[in-house]
């Protein structure tokens, strides 16, 4: 992988998918595709950061906007600032 410059950070989504429901309930894969579609905010795992990046280390899991940032392969390269919080 190339270095990452600036304040970018690559991350790999996590997908938490739920297969059932609290009462026992087992949710049909159009209902599961309607909720992924509605959060705004995504969970993932740092790749890499970059050179100026302070706060997030690799490794770390994060939360950042779903619509933030180019998706690149099977990551996404996010700005530090999109980053909502870390876990």
């Amino acid at each position: 992988m190339k270095t990452l410059r600036g304040n970018r950070v690559r991350v790999e989504e996590i997908i938490t998918e739920t297969e059932k429901t609290e009462s026992g309930i087992i949710l049909p894969e159009s209902v599961k595709q309607e909720a992924r579609d509605k959060r705004q905010f995504l969970e993932g795992k740092t790749i890499q950061v970059g050179t100026d990046v302070t706060d997030i280390k690799e490794g770390d899991i994060i939360y950042y906007y779903k619509l933030a940032g180019l998706q690149y392969d099977n990551h996404k390269i996010i700005t530090e600032k999109d980053v909502i919080g870390i876990k």
